[in-house]
């Protein structure tokens, strides 16, 4: 007699200090963000070029580039572009050398490793607790927080720089919070291209999507899945300022009666 056996996602897991333990009582949950990292206090954890990318082609020889290329390649904040021999040509550039550099526009993150029975690298090392995510149903998790964080958006969770071009209210009518789940890949962040099929706007727009979920290889032995969140208003990802995030679990808490 045969038997069905469901092949089930193992459980991620969240290193935390132990106040921080949602399955011990703890009822909020912390979304760090790109930028953040770059400034952790612990140096085990810190990551200064988080959300930061350098693209260089190198051909050695003249290739054009197409104003819409251009336009896809532009990151959200701090570019900079630098070329070797540049020609304009109609409807582009032709260029034998060029260097983008600029930085995701900052957003909220939510980290998990696939590691519970061996070391998850400095993530495990410097915590000292941890609860774990029903790997089947991680997607749901991150809906569920994404609903919360929607819920909570605040005048102080958007940029003065996002404020200066429109009011709170008029962002928050025309806004949406977005997010993506990826495992975190560990490659250089300056990535050399010679490779002309890689040089397409499809290949450019993949390259672009995965800038929030890359770090060193430094960082691999933390084995991390992660969830970003972040704001589009008008279709435009909008940078989030670099504190840290709070979500309460216990909303019923919104009908408290506090005196003041």
């Amino acid at each position: 007699m045969s038997r069905f056996y469901a092949v089930r996602n193992p459980p991620l897991i969240k290193y935390c200090d132990e106040k921080y333990n949602v399955q011990s009582g703890c009822d909020t949950i912390r979304l760090g963000t790109l930028y953040g990292y770059r400034k952790e206090e612990d140096e085990s954890l810190r990551d200064v070029g988080e959300g930061a990318f350098q693209f260089s082609l190198n051909f050695g020889k003249p290739l054009f580039l197409s104003n819409e290329w251009i336009a896809e390649l532009n990151l959200d904040v701090s570019n900079e572009a630098n070329f070797g021999k540049l020609r304009f040509v109609d409807g582009g550039i032709e260029t034998d050398k060029a260097i983008f550099s600029g930085s995701a526009a900052n957003m909220w993150i939510f980290c998990v490793s696939t590691k519970e029975t061996e070391p998850a690298g400095s993530v495990s090392e410097t915590h000292n607790s941890h609860w774990k995510i029903d790997g089947d149903r991680f997607e749901d998790f991150a809906v569920y927080l994404r609903n919360l964080l929607r819920k909570s958006i605040t005048v102080s969770d958007l940029s003065k720089t996002a404020l200066s071009n429109s009011s709170f209210l008029d962002l928050r009518e025309g806004m949406s919070v977005k997010y993506e789940v990826r495992k975190v890949k560990y490659v250089d962040r300056e990535l050399v291209v010679a490779d002309h099929s890689l040089v397409s706007i499809e290949a450019l727009k993949d390259l672009r999507s995965g800038i929030p979920f890359i770090k060193p290889k430094a960082f691999e032995g933390e084995s991390e899945v992660r969830i970003g969140f972040w704001i589009e208003f008008d279709g435009t990802r909008v940078s989030v300022p670099e504190l840290p995030k709070v979500l309460r679990l216990r909303t019923v808490q919104d009908f408290f009666h506090l005196d003041w």
